[in-house]
């Protein structure tokens, strides 16, 4: 189990949400951190307020600055969202 995974993407939406909730449930971390240009919308929105586990932090710069936040945190586990979850798994089938 890792103590921290640090996400970054462009966006954050509801299969994020759903890949992190599942990720937490099966023990992978006990917390995320997601750096994105784009506020969640709608159902990701409101599933992230069930989550405490997971902060989001929009920025102009997500790969940037999820590199500073890991630089400060070494036993943080980085990786980007599109990688990640629901959205990783779909994208291998592509």
């Amino acid at each position: 189990m890792y103590d921290k995974i640090i996400l970054y993407g462009l966006k954050f939406g509801l299969m994020d949400a759903r890949g992190i909730k599942k990720s937490y449930d099966d023990g992978f971390a006990r917390k995320f951190i997601v750096f994105t240009s784009h506020s969640p919308v709608g159902s990701a929105k409101k599933l992230l307020t069930e989550m405490p586990y997971c902060e989001v932090k929009i920025t102009s710069h997500p790969l940037k600055d999820a590199k500073s936040y890991k630089k400060e945190h070494k036993d943080a586990y980085l990786l980007q969202l599109d990688d990640f979850g629901e959205r990783g798994i779909n994208r291998d089938f592509d």
